[in-house]
């Protein structure tokens, strides 16, 4: 069946904002009882705002150059056109624009360098060079479009270094396990991914290191009950993929609640 006409398809929808939304709220790990008051309170939901446009840019940029490559329109609204309508284009292009106008506007704080890295890293993981379709960088990639929205929050409210460690491993294993779940749409429009290479065994390995890896550089960076809170979400989450058929959604509800758990003892308990 063809697909429907461009003119059919709500240009805000391309941006995916359901696929991210709950990433906008990284800003926010900062907060704590110590720091909260109305001016960062201001700043954090700026914050929000910032990752919101970044993230709106990076799926909306995906969107439109994978848009021939793409079969499902549930994933991509773009799916099977051989060009994005020029409405969804300018869209994506003003995300950029207002995210790095904010950028500027912040200049002076963490926010302004970690803003133009996820600007960076987006237009390269997307468009040419198109890395995503390098094995190993792709994924690794990813950690630069996700894990500098931590910094966009209200400088006074420092992050707790546990979080973006915890945060980085709960991703780079759910990007392998998407990458595994899409392997055949990949291979398909010729993209190869680190799971690709690696095969269905070699991907549950790399889960498993990833795991390892990120609990060791937790032991360097958090303790006491912080500690003990990522790392044991790091080991469930690992588990669910080493142990029966991995399910990338069942991971990333474990992953959802381990960062919960370890922000509220890192920001509200632990002080």
């Amino acid at each position: 069946m063809a697909p429907p006409p461009a003119e059919k398809i709500s240009a805000l929808a391309c941006l995916r904002p359901g696929a991210w939304w709950y990433f906008a709220l990284l800003p926010l790990g900062g907060l704590d009882a110590a720091t909260l008051s109305l001016a960062t309170a201001r700043e954090a939901a700026l914050g929000v705002a910032h990752a919101a446009a970044l993230l709106a840019f990076a799926y909306g940029l995906n969107g439109v150059t994978d848009a021939s490559l793409d079969r499902s329109a549930a994933k991509n609204p773009l799916a099977g056109r051989k060009r994005a309508p020029p409405s969804v284009r300018a869209l994506v292009a003003g995300c950029a624009a207002a995210a790095a106008v904010i950028a500027i506007a912040r200049s002076g704080t963490p926010a302004l360098p970690a803003a133009l890295v996820v600007l960076a890293v987006s237009f390269a993981y997307s468009a040419p060079p198109r890395l995503k379709s390098v094995p190993f960088v792709g994924t690794a990639l990813n950690a630069g479009i996700f894990t500098p929205l931590f910094w966009l929050g209200p400088a006074a409210a420092p992050i707790a270094p546990a979080l973006p460690v915890l945060f980085t491993g709960l991703l780079i294993q759910n990007q392998l396990l998407h990458e595994r779940e899409d392997l055949e749409e990949d291979l398909a429009a010729r993209v190869v991914t680190t799971a690709a290479v690696l095969g269905d065994r070699g991907t549950r390995i790399a889960v498993g290191a990833t795991g390892a890896v990120t609990a060791l550089v937790l032991t360097r960076v958090a303790d006491g009950a912080v500690l003990a809170a990522c790392a044991a979400g790091i080991v469930l989450a690992t588990s669910t993929v080493l142990a029966g058929a991995p399910r990338r959604r069942r991971h990333r509800h474990l992953a959802a609640l381990a960062g919960a758990i370890a922000y509220v003892l890192s920001a509200w308990v632990v002080t």
